[in-house]
């Protein structure tokens, strides 16, 4: 039996979705979850190979093309069948509508209703927390075709002073340390007020996850999150972001990202915001409005 086909560039991906092949997805949280028919499947997406495979270089997870479930089973023992319909499987697809069940969850978990659609992966629904002080969205729904909640602590600057600057990176860096199941990845990002999605610039960061929280925790650090002038961009806050390992000087698609980054930035005429951003994840099984609670306890403010 052959071995399956590592995808590292775009074309590759192209190639084959376009084949009619099958489409093995790893992450770091341990799960492998086979396509058999990736091209039709809401569950791989361009973007997400890019920040997968491209800015982070497959250090949360990697694709590969696999001919079947059988040689995927073979080379991976724990794999699992995407579940989506449009791979054969029973589970609707949560875009369009909002999907009752993850709303009600974070709605049960947050007591917020301020529950929102989500397109990005993963695909299903969102809450705001206007009254937590450390994190401001929490999401449940499809990534690579299981159920998967994230949050993000820590973006904008009054978060990140919140949760950097108390003791809930530390609870989070032991709940990470402690609990395999919770998977948490760097997020580093330059944005801007009313920055689109596609207007930020996710970089690249080296720093695994309990280190990078612990760096971001000490004062002379977190005083760089938040605004910064144009001009200093460039020449003063990438130097630094690469000399506090918060950035990857190697890597090769740095220099033309910045720059974009930088040409949209002029175009607002604003200042540059950087978001020391980082995400938590855990896929969900049958406890999920267990897992959503606890990770409701560790970054609520006040605890109960």
């Amino acid at each position: 039996m052959p071995e399956p086909t590592q995808i590292k560039t775009l074309e590759q991906l192209w190639m084959v979705l376009s084949s009619g092949s099958g489409l093995l997805i790893t992450d770091s949280s341990g799960t492998q979850v086979f396509h058999p028919h990736p091209a039709a499947c809401h569950n791989v997406q361009e973007r997400s190979f890019r920040v997968k495979v491209i800015a982070n270089r497959n250090k949360n997870g990697a694709y590969f093309a696999v001919d079947s479930f059988e040689e995927a089973a073979t080379r991976w023992p724990g794999a699992t069948r995407c579940r989506s319909r449009a791979c054969g499987g029973d589970m609707e697809p949560l875009a369009g509508d909002i999907d009752e069940l993850p709303a009600e969850m974070l709605r049960t978990a947050t007591g917020s209703d301020e529950v929102r659609k989500r397109t990005d992966p993963p695909v299903g629904a969102e809450v705001l927390m206007r009254d937590w002080s450390s994190t401001q969205r929490i999401a449940l729904g499809e990534r690579d075709g299981q159920l998967v909640l994230c949050a993000w602590p820590g973006e904008l600057r009054s978060q990140a002073r919140a949760f950097y600057g108390s003791d809930r990176a530390g609870r989070v860096r032991a709940l990470i340390e402690r609990e395999p199941a919770w998977v948490a990845t760097p997020r580093p990002h330059l944005a801007f007020n009313g920055a689109r999605r596609a207007d930020r610039y996710y970089f690249s960061c080296p720093l695994p996850a309990p280190e990078y929280l612990a760096r971001w925790s000490r004062p002379d650090d977190l005083r760089a999150a938040g605004g910064h002038a144009p001009e200093s961009i460039v020449d003063e806050l990438w130097p630094w972001l690469c000399e506090r390992g918060y950035a990857d000087p190697g890597d090769p698609a740095a220099e033309a990202e910045l720059a974009r980054f930088m040409s949209v930035l002029k175009r607002r005429r604003s200042q540059a915001h950087l978001r020391p951003g980082i995400e938590l994840r855990r896929r969900c099984a049958e406890s999920a409005t267990e897992l959503v609670r606890t990770l409701a306890e560790t970054l609520r403010e006040p605890l109960p």
